[in-house]
């Protein structure tokens, strides 16, 4: 280990010097050896030290996209590829980080969001590109939240705008997409694909409602909590450790786990877990299912008895997104 982190520190001294002189270095090499980085980062712990390189990802992004406006010079299928993966390590960590480490990111817009496609068939995740679309706004709706908790009127607009993502989200036909998918995909498996849609549908749901209970106006979601949860495992079931698609429910699964009070489910989700690590021992797994733990622990000594909770179900009361972010941690699970 002490080697490893020696390597990565030393590269990541090359890396600075690269960016230093990036008119000698193309710039899809740059973006691959930021992605390898990144995924050293999952390698090891998924924690913290991701961000950094995602900031630098986005500001490579960001300058190679207004060189290609500028141009009108087609972007390359291994440069639509290596962009899209960094955008979906970008959307998906915002999601469990601290405020303050996307405070200053922009909204992707329409032109960076439709690259996003180019990583469906191919990215770990296999996360389909609609439900990113919604993720992102969302995420981006409760930071600028944050800053107005005094507005009222701002925070009923951020309620009205995430039930709109969550009715989109809602909408999403996992077999259709699949269906779709299917044209440009390397796995040809039709019904792993729909199941772990299905999946990442049910989980986006849940943290979309989650933010929905959580905002100023108390607002509820249109589906509970329990069933969306019930959904994400059932569909999870269908994919085996022996399964290509197995690692890409690392994401509804731990969403699914952290959202949910019942002990049985929170031994099924722990399982999943020890049989990720088996597939794919890498440190994210481990920590994810150590963050899971904490919750769990945390849930039942907050735990209310019925008299004393006059607001309703305690499961719904604990906000574990808010407990995540709020922890000063930035968890990258993928």
């Amino acid at each position: 280990m002490s080697q490893a982190l020696r390597a990565k520190q030393r590269g990541l001294c090359l890396l600075q010097d690269a960016l230093a002189n990036r008119d000698k270095i193309p710039p899809d090499v740059l973006l691959a050896v930021i992605l390898l980085f990144l995924d050293f980062e999952l390698l090891y712990s998924g924690r913290d030290d991701w961000s950094h390189h995602i900031s630098g990802a986005r500001k490579l992004i960001e300058d190679l996209l207004a060189m290609h406006g500028d141009t009108e010079t087609p972007i390359s299928p291994l440069r639509k590829f290596l962009i899209s993966n960094c955008m979906v390590f970008d959307i998906l960590g915002s999601t469990l980080a601290s405020p303050t480490s996307f405070e200053h990111a922009r909204p992707f817009n329409d032109t960076e969001l439709s690259l996003l496609q180019d990583a469906e068939g191919n990215h770990c995740a296999s996360f389909p590109t609609l439900l990113l679309q919604v993720m992102q706004p969302a995420e981006q709706l409760r930071r600028t939240a944050l800053y107005l908790e005094t507005d009222s009127l701002y925070h009923c607009s951020v309620e009205k705008q995430i039930r709109l993502l969550l009715r989109t989200a809602q909408a999403f036909d996992p077999l259709i997409w699949a269906t779709d998918l299917r044209s440009h995909s390397t796995a040809s498996d039709l019904s792993h694909r729909m199941h772990v849609a299905s999946a990442h549908r049910a989980a986006v749901c849940i943290y979309l409602s989650r933010l929905l209970i959580s905002s100023d106006t108390g607002d509820q979601p249109f589906h509970s909590l329990e069933s969306l949860v019930s959904d994400a495992i059932s569909h999870m079931a269908h994919i085996r450790p022996c399964d290509p698609l197995f690692a890409a429910t690392i994401w509804p699964a731990f969403v699914a786990g952290a959202e949910t009070g019942d002990l049985q489910q929170q031994e099924w989700i722990t399982q999943r877990f020890l049989q990720l690590w088996e597939v794919e021992p890498w440190g994210t797994v481990r920590s994810a299912l150590d963050v899971l733990r904490g919750i769990w622990l945390d849930k039942k000594e907050n735990l209310v008895s019925d008299e004393q909770n006059t607001a309703g179900d305690t499961a719904v009361q604990y906000d574990w997104i808010l407990k995540l972010k709020n922890a000063g941690v930035d968890w990258l699970i993928i």
